[in-house]
């Protein structure tokens, strides 16, 4: 290990269209005492001779082929090269502003181990850019600003995953990529958590991230279910779940249902709240609908709300306040 050098974990697959742009970015940051370990996966196009060509101009960067295609096998491999203190990832076709490195590296160096630092991002496209997308960075940049990362964690991933930056030593303890689960980026979020590391963002944009038609967040399997449950009820009885208190579900919307599946899959007793009238004491799966009054008679609840609806979550806030501050309340959605 390197003390202040920060390792650049890039790895690429047919990544030519904006691989350039990439780069240029990272070459031209106002820090220069970095590595670049880009892996290329097993491309077909022109990115293993793109990489090649810039490694050449540039003593920093390394290139390696990965043997095991998939992204994860790529980070391990990226990960194992690495020799900096500390530990970055970028996406290939995304753009580093030039301070981002600097901003980041200082942030924690400041703060020391046991901190991951990120930043503030901002989307943008060639064409017009989706509504998901600017609602999604206003959601990222609002929790940014808070330093709420972990309070929101069960309803998406908190940490962007090419704005974060780690202690080495920090990312080996909680298991690198050796024990990742896609989303990787999701999954290491929760790893950061249960390993007890406190998240500290700088109020500023750090990195700029692209959307296109190709992004392996609309083409890649693992991101066609977009609620990642499974990932989400596998922390939550890790780090939140208490056996001896009652454990409610409110939400009967398919959200709602896909969670009381995976809990009966689990044998796991919970109670069902619903808030349309009409489906009360009627059942599911075998499992009665109830009105949100039961909650006041249970004692000392834990609830996982599965009400997506922006308004209908404001109601649950404000019902739960009347039945008692303390209440233990998960946001899934």
């Amino acid at each position: 290990m390197t003390p202040g050098l920060i390792s650049i974990i890039l790895p690429v697959f047919n990544g030519s269209d904006f691989l350039k742009d990439c780069l240029e970015s990272i070459i031209g940051q106002t820090e220069t005492n970095w590595e670049l370990i880009a892996v290329d996966d097993q491309s077909t196009d022109s990115t293993l001779a793109l990489l090649q060509s810039f490694a050449i101009q540039d003593a920093r960067i390394k290139v390696l082929c990965n043997p095991d295609k998939g992204l994860i096998p790529a980070l391990r491999l990226a990960l194992s090269e690495a020799q900096g203190e500390w530990i970055t990832l970028m996406d290939h076709d995304d753009l580093m502003p030039p301070h981002k490195l600097f901003t980041l590296s200082r942030l924690l160096q400041k703060l020391g181990p046991g901190f991951v630092v990120t930043g503030m991002v901002r989307y943008f496209a060639e064409g017009e850019l989706g509504l998901g997308y600017r609602k999604y960075e206003q959601w990222l940049n609002q929790i940014a600003l808070k330093n709420t990362h972990y309070l929101e964690i069960y309803k998406e991933c908190t940490l962007p995953s090419p704005c974060w930056m780690i202690y080495r030593r920090n990312l080996m303890a909680c298991g690198g990529f050796d024990n990742a689960k896609y989303p990787e980026d999701y999954d290491l979020c929760f790893r950061f958590r249960h390993a007890g590391f406190k998240i500290v963002a700088a109020p500023e944009v750090l990195h700029w991230w692209r959307d296109h038609p190709h992004r392996s967040t609309r083409k890649l399997n693992w991101y066609a279910d977009q609620t990642f449950m499974e990932l989400k009820l596998e922390y939550f009885l890790l780090d939140d779940f208490d056996a001896q208190r009652p454990l409610v579900l409110w939400g009967a919307g398919k959200k709602g249902k896909k969670m009381a599946q995976l809990l009966i899959k689990r044998k796991m007793a919970f109670e069902w709240i619903c808030d349309n009238p009409r489906k009360w004491g009627h059942e599911m799966l075998d499992v009665p609908w109830q009105s949100p009054q039961r909650i006041e008679e249970l004692k000392d609840p834990q609830l996982l709300i599965l009400v997506a609806d922006p308004q209908g979550q404001i109601q649950i806030k404000d019902f739960l306040s009347s039945v008692g501050p303390e209440l233990s309340a998960y946001y899934f959605c």
